[in-house]
């Protein structure tokens, strides 16, 4: 793990500078560039960073909460953990970017959940007695035990109130409520959950609790949720035993999280759950990608500004975790504060960074529900793609002929330069990058449309911009194409010549 983190460290803080750098060279002057985001994202890290480490080291505070008793620590637990559930909730909402939801119904999603997380325990208490069933040590009863009367018990619990919100109201309008909906309701047991292990750690669990049981929760909800929006979606046969499939790969996935917790033979390999994790976290991005993709509310005007999510995580993160630490330090002292960070933040650095990276890889893509796949090779998983590259979907551009290159085509270097509109993302043979290209006067080709294109960025890390070209690779169809499923026929692709292009005011 820890060269891991080194990695994933290295390429984050490069990819930080990168995007300042990039923020200072489309300011263009220093007043343009400190009102930036991500000027302002950097200096509310510096400030986050700093402020609680000169206030901790240099305050005569300490301990000075130590008198407050189990209730101190009480009220402290309940407000870290609301912050964990608030944070995670925030992030859901950057995604609901086509038909926003109303407050209210969040809100009582979200107290449902609080008050049905205490039937777990009456469902536990039936299971243990009608199965004779108990945690006992072997490998094969606390496997079960923790698929059924821990996974199981749990996904029923917090799907209720999801259910409720589902048959009751019309707020889940569109496919990503469902995601929505359903974690919101994960993210309220969770709170309730939260409260207990935090305070039972004496504030230490607010870390695993933040970046593992949370997370956790939300995503074996949304194997539910999102089952059910799937088959709905593409009217499956199936789609009316929808729930009870996916709440029995929920359970199995819960279990699963849990049993190299519990079981003491499956303990020595509890790395077995950061794994299992992280491959949770990889699905949970497409699932919820592919949702937004297929919303009958999608507007192509609309942007996901995807690339600043890694970074309001983790401001978000460091904000819940040095109030954590400067509790702490009135509770228990300096000393003790210190110790806590770094062992804290030791461990737990690269999940932090995992989070954030994974958590902005977002395209949009009408119609397009991408395959729920690992990436090909173990390093991608192990530490996720950096730097998404931007949405130009909108954008008005000017393409020309390759100056270093010889036109096969006569027609078609005649027909060049020309100015033309990006209208939409899709994906060709695998790849989403990839735009269709509609030009304001025909490019003549042979046996392609004259009048539309496909064009994408060629070499990877460069970016479209207003003063310098960059070469681009162009594809003809030879037949009309509806792009209902976001998806290019590779039969009705045509490659062409090289060309090279830049953005230009409409």
């Amino acid at each position: 793990m820890g060269f891991l983190t080194i990695a994933i460290s290295l390429l984050f803080v490069q990819y930080w500078f990168r995007d300042l750098i990039g923020a200072w060279k489309k300011a263009g002057e220093l007043d343009t560039f400190l009102a930036s985001e991500k000027f302002y994202e950097t200096l509310w890290f510096a400030i986050l960073v700093i402020l609680p480490l000169l206030y901790v080291n240099f305050s005569t505070f300490g301990r000075s909460l130590d008198t407050g008793g189990d209730e101190t620590l009480y009220v402290i637990s309940v407000l870290l953990s609301f912050a964990i559930s608030l944070m995670w909730y925030q992030y859901l909402t950057w995604l609901d970017i086509f038909e926003h939801e109303r407050l209210i119904f969040i809100f009582w999603t979200f107290l449902m959940s609080c008050a049905t997380i205490f039937l777990v325990y009456p469902m536990t208490d039936a299971i243990e007695q009608s199965l004779n069933f108990e945690l006992n040590g072997n490998f094969w009863n606390d496997w079960w035990y923790c698929v059924i009367a821990i996974g199981l018990v749990e996904e029923i619990v917090k799907i209720i109130p999801f259910l409720i919100i589902l048959k009751v109201t019309d707020q889940v309008d569109e496919p990503f409520d469902y995601i929505l909906y359903g974690s919101v309701s994960a993210l309220g047991f969770a709170f309730i959950e939260n409260i207990q292990y935090i305070y039972g750690s004496n504030l230490t669990a607010v870390y695993g609790r933040a970046l593992y049981a949370s997370v956790a929760h939300m995503f074996f909800t949304s194997i539910i949720c999102y089952g059910m929006a799937i088959a709905k979606h593409r009217n499956y046969a199936w789609k009316n035993y929808a729930l009870p499939i996916f709440l029995a790969l929920a359970a199995l996935g819960h279990g699963f999280y849990d049993f190299w917790l519990i079981n003491p033979i499956a303990q020595q390999f509890y790395l077995i759950t950061t794994l299992f994790l992280l491959f949770c976290i990889h699905l949970w991005v497409t699932m919820k990608n592919n949702l937004i993709n297929i919303s009958s509310f999608f507007d192509r005007t609309v942007r996901l500004n995807s690339s600043s999510f890694k970074y309001k995580i983790i401001l978000g993160l460091v904000a819940i975790f040095n109030v954590a630490y400067i509790a702490y330090f009135l509770l228990y002292g300096k000393s003790a504060a210190n110790h806590f960070l770094i062992q804290s933040w030791l461990f737990n650095v690269y999940m932090v960074l995992y989070l954030a990276v994974s958590f902005e890889n977002f395209k949009l893509i009408q119609g397009y529900i991408a395959p729920i796949q690992m990436p090909k090779n173990i390093m991608a998983f192990l530490i996720p793609k950096i730097g998404q590259s931007e949405n130009y979907t909108g954008e008005t551009i000017y393409v020309t002929c390759d100056p270093s290159g010889d036109a096969e085509l006569e027609s078609f270097q005649q027909s060049l330069p020309v100015s033309g509109v990006l209208v939409r993302r899709i994906v060709l043979k695998g790849d989403t990058s990839w735009y269709v290209f509609i030009p304001n006067s025909p490019i003549y080709a042979f046996e392609v449309i004259d009048r539309m294109f496909l064009v994408k960025l060629k070499k990877k890390g460069t970016m479209l911009n207003r003063s310098d070209f960059v070469d681009l690779e162009l594809v003809g169809l030879s037949q009309v194409q509806d792009f209902a499923d976001g998806v290019v026929s590779e039969e009705a692709a045509v490659s062409l010549p090289q060309v090279r292009g830049r953005i230009i005011d409409p």
